[in-house]
């Protein structure tokens, strides 16, 4: 009981030592967390409407097709199924 004290109390600092961190961080400007991805978003929905499948505009934009996904519902709204299946 006394090692698991002392392990959720060590638990306990560490977690507060990055929060005040982060929080110092962020008050110098500096940027937390992934950077953001750099591609052309209208041109994802320009290749969609043209035909073209989710992994083949991830490989020509350099990017991952969760992230082309994602820019696609954003720009239009509308999500769209992974699979062509129809309706």
């Amino acid at each position: 009981a006394i090692q698991a004290w002392y392990a959720e109390m060590e638990n306990s600092e560490r977690a507060e030592a990055i929060v005040a961190g982060q929080s110092r961080a962020r008050a110098e400007g500096k940027p937390i967390g992934r950077p953001k991805a750099v591609f052309d978003r209208a041109e994802v929905i320009k290749l969609r409407q043209d035909g073209r499948s989710w992994g083949r505009i991830a490989a020509t934009l350099g990017v991952s097709t969760g992230t082309v996904r994602r820019a696609y519902q954003t720009r239009t709204g509308a999500p769209e199924p992974c699979q062509n299946y129809p309706l």
